[in-house]
């Protein structure tokens, strides 16, 4: 996939604004929109923390944990 499309699945998969929160568990909120993604312990509050990715760096993070290969990087996987 080019960073367009995966750019356009991120956002559709993410969506306009959503999450999760519960008491002893991870929270999260996400949105779609500058492909930003705020977690942690406590109840997220994504008005005033900074997400913990956003952007590019959503982008390449996608891409390691999912294995996609990005078209136009002329490496090789190694592995």
């Amino acid at each position: 996939m080019t960073d367009e499309q995966l750019t356009a699945a991120l956002k559709d998969i993410l969506g306009i604004f959503g999450g999760r929160s519960a008491s002893g568990e991870l929270s999260f909120t996400v949105m779609g929109a500058g492909l930003r993604i705020w977690g942690g312990w406590q109840v997220v509050n994504h008005v005033i923390e900074p997400p913990l990715y956003a952007g590019k760096i959503t982008i390449a993070i996608a891409r390691e944990i999912y294995g996609i290969a990005d078209p136009d990087n002329p490496q090789l996987r190694l592995f």
